[in-house]
């Protein structure tokens, strides 16, 4: 068996994590809000973002180790064992471009990705505010933060289909 090709598969099965726990937390925040359940119920749903939200970040890490072996091993990136790193970015050759696109846009959701979980810290903050009493201030602050976290997320998301997109189209 081509060591390549279990890279690849393992690739993919990062990818399915970083984006399947991405949407199961997201799917779980609006139980975190909804004024409706009572704050123990919210709060369970709480737990069970932070638990999906291990998916992602297994996902997220893995998934630059194991691109960056496979573009060693196709030839799109010239450093291999410990000299595996992200400065070929400002050299890379006419056909490897597609490859430093996906690099470059793979940091950006990097940074987006760390957004959301910043996000998401702040609800434990919120849910002991919340855990006082009736807090309409805490409730607002924690719908506007979800707020951004679903625009980010979306964000994320395309972020997350153009790298796949640049993946297997390759176009530059």
């Amino acid at each position: 068996m081509e060591e390549v090709l279990v890279l690849r598969w393992l690739h993919i099965i990062a990818m399915v994590y970083w984006l399947g726990g991405e949407w199961g937390v997201f799917q779980t925040s609006y139980n975190v809000i909804n004024r409706n359940l009572s704050l123990e119920e919210r709060r369970r749903h709480m737990e069970t973002a932070y638990r999906i939200d291990i998916l992602a970040r297994t996902g997220i890490i893995t998934l630059l180790p194991l691109g960056l072996h496979m573009g060693h091993i196709y030839g799109l990136q010239p450093y291999g064992g410990s000299f595996l790193t992200g400065m070929w970015i400002f050299v890379a050759d006419e056909g490897m471009r597609w490859y430093a696109w996906k690099f470059t846009l793979y940091g950006f959701a990097l940074c987006i990705g760390l957004g959301l979980r910043w996000i998401m810290r702040a609800w434990t903050t919120r849910f002991r505010q919340l855990a006082e009493g009736p807090n309409p201030a805490a409730e607002a602050a924690l719908e506007r933060e979800i707020g951004w976290g679903r625009m980010l997320a979306y964000i994320y998301w395309i972020a997350i289909s153009g790298i796949c997109f640049l993946g297997t189209v390759k176009p530059l």
